[in-house]
């Protein structure tokens, strides 16, 4: 600000480059992440941007997470309500093949009370005859396969058997 007396603070070294929760003495840089790009003058009125700017960012994150935990939520609901209301037979199942979950539709076709079906090995309903659901399964289990479909011959809680179609997809954690 050239006449007025005063220089500008960007002549005087003591520019600050707003990204950061931090405030720095005057001469100081700020760094970290807000993801602001562009320099302004340390002192009260960079301290008011930055500090605006802070809580802008913590209100934003605080909306985003506030949506994703909606959108979560809204998800689960979709699927429990899916789940829990299909008329076919449905049971998730750990990768030894453990039953995790079984709808009531499960329940009634095994003849098994649902609470009975969890932690039931997936093999114990299959006729001990047919050793080919095991193979595909653990080609699910190594990535080998992304979906197995077949008939098969299952047992019962009462020792009867009854003939099904089973379909199976890996459905893989994030971490995995």
């Amino acid at each position: 600000e050239q006449g007025s007396g005063r220089e500008s603070p960007l002549t005087l070294g003591r520019t600050a480059y707003l990204a950061s929760a931090l405030i720095l003495p005057v001469g100081a840089t700020l760094f970290a992440g807000l993801g602001l790009s562009r320099e302004v003058a340390v002192g009260a009125p960079a301290i008011a941007i930055l500090v605006f700017a802070v809580i802008t960012r913590v209100l934003y994150a605080s909306r985003e997470r506030e949506r994703a935990m909606h959108r979560v939520r809204s998800s689960e609901l979709r699927f429990r309500t899916v789940f829990e209301g299909a008329a076919i037979g449905i049971a998730t199942v750990d990768a030894q093949a453990r039953i995790v979950q079984a709808n009531d539709a499960a329940g009634r076709l095994f003849a098994y009370p649902v609470d009975e079906m969890i932690g039931l090995p997936l093999a114990s309903l299959l006729d001990a005859d047919d050793g080919g659901f095991v193979k595909q399964f653990g080609d699910l289990v190594h990535g080998d396969l992304h979906r197995y479909e077949m008939e098969h011959r299952f047992r019962c809680k009462d020792g009867s058997f009854i003939w099904g179609q089973v379909a199976i997809s890996l459905v893989r954690e994030e971490d995995d």
